[in-house]
């Protein structure tokens, strides 16, 4: 338990951080790719509390990759 809530804590953060990165290089360009980034982060916080780790950890991948696409 004690790692899967480390992976949630670590996932969220690297995410978010390139979140900010991306919209800060963006800045105020509407990009599809960021919009539904934000959609698998909001649905991976669900998740983790619904208590649906894998499921978390999974939306927090394909966030992390559309913020990618963004770029």
């Amino acid at each position: 338990m004690d790692n899967i809530n480390l992976n949630i804590r670590n996932s969220d953060g690297v995410v978010y951080h390139k979140f900010v990165e991306a919209e800060s290089i963006l800045s105020g360009v509407s990009n599809r790719y960021l919009e539904r980034a934000w959609i698998y982060y909001y649905k991976a916080i669900d998740d983790w509390i619904d208590c649906k780790y894998e499921f978390a950890i999974s939306d927090y991948a394909k966030a992390y990759e559309k913020v990618n696409d963004a770029l």
